[in-house]
């Protein structure tokens, strides 16, 4: 909800005939972006969430770099910043050491978060349409699932220099019950596309995709154990079931493990839980820290 007169202010800021202002009911910020995309004129799609900051001179290199090359997706290299825009880490990427960029195969992408931000993100607009833009069932990791169908149907590049500020901050929306909702979705988004019974894709499932989403669900159990969340620990007990079937023995009976026990007596005695050899080995086994 925003507070009356909003939308007027903003209009009466930014009064530039360049920009065309659209309205519809909230339906996500997936469905946003594609309304926006839809409406638009230009050869290209930039995005900017509310709350992250380009640098001067993101836009002239990321067409500069879509213009040398066959690629029509290209993202950047971010610094953190906090609540009050202070830098927090600079070239987050290269730095911290999450996901892998640039993106060599389709393991990279699929098997681990991406990390490719919406504000981080340019690319031809007739392409965007052509995949199906983003993913409007999802609520998070619509990012990771736009950039998979970029990599499999057309060349990305990556620019390392951090060319825009992204923001994080002790309320961002990675531990919401929405957002493991999403995740969940996204897990049978790919189980569904690499369930075609190739060996290639038997192979995908089994050893990259299952195992990326069995250590998801179970950080989330053990978060929403820990915080008493019977919300968000019964759609990672379900992410978790979901899962089990493709992944390899050894793994299957340490889930069994995780999940005999019932929801409720496990948030009552998650502390004897958290603290027993058991615990920690099964843990451990599933490459959950």
């Amino acid at each position: 909800m925003f507070p009356d007169g909003f939308y007027a202010t903003l209009r009466c800021r930014y009064a530039d005939r360049r920009i065309t202002w659209l309205r519809q009911d909230n339906a996500g910020q997936s469905a946003a972006r594609n309304y926006g995309a839809r409406a638009g004129h230009g050869m290209y799609l930039a995005f900017i969430d509310q709350d992250d900051c380009w640098y001067p001179g993101w836009l002239e290199t990321a067409l500069a770099a879509l213009a040398t090359g066959p690629a029509s997706f290209v993202y950047c290299d971010v610094d953190r910043m906090d609540e009050a825009g202070q830098v927090t880490q600079q070239a987050f990427f290269g730095t911290s050491g999450r996901g892998t960029h640039p993106k060599q195969n389709l393991e990279d992408v699929i098997g681990q978060d991406c990390w490719v931000m919406p504000s981080a993100m340019f690319m031809r607009r007739a392409r965007f349409l052509a995949l199906g833009g983003f993913d409007e069932s999802l609520a998070g990791c619509e990012d990771d699932d736009l950039f998979r169908r970029f990599f499999c149907a057309d060349r990305c590049r990556f620019i390392p220099t951090p060319l825009v500020r992204w923001r994080q901050t002790a309320t961002s929306a990675s531990h919401l019950p929405r957002m493991d909702a999403s995740r969940l979705r996204y897990w049978e988004i790919l189980e569904a596309t690499y369930s075609d019974g190739r060996a290639g894709s038997r192979r995908l499932l089994r050893h990259v995709i299952a195992p990326r989403f069995l250590r998801l669900f179970a950080g989330v159990y053990r978060q929403a154990a820990a915080a008493r969340d019977l919300q968000r620990l019964t759609i990672a007990r379900t992410g978790l079931l979901s899962v089990r079937p493709h992944l390899p023995g050894h793994l299957r009976l340490s889930l069994a493990v995780l999940l005999f026990m019932p929801m409720p007596l496990f948030t009552v005695w998650q502390d004897a839980a958290f603290n027993s050899h058991l615990y920690h080995r099964v843990m451990r086994v599933l490459g959950v820290r």
